[in-house]
């Protein structure tokens, strides 16, 4: 999974559009810039730089955070 790091609005076919924030499960790497990821039961190519890894310790963390 990786987590969206701004809104992106897909400009070309087969592109996703998603807004920030938003969790991307990770389908395959398309090529070095992007990736087939899918957002719910939609699909279609992001730029690698706009999103991040969305790892177990970040969601921690967070949860953390909003339990104080």
């Amino acid at each position: 999974e990786v987590r969206a790091l701004c809104h992106h609005i897909a400009t070309e076919p087969g592109q996703l559009s998603f807004n920030k924030g938003d969790i991307l499960r990770v389908l395959k790497k398309a090529d070095p810039d992007w990736l087939l990821c899918s957002l719910g039961s939609t699909q279609g190519l992001v730029p690698i730089i706009y999103v991040t890894l969305n790892s177990m310790e970040d969601s921690h963390r967070e949860t953390g955070l909003k339990q104080l």
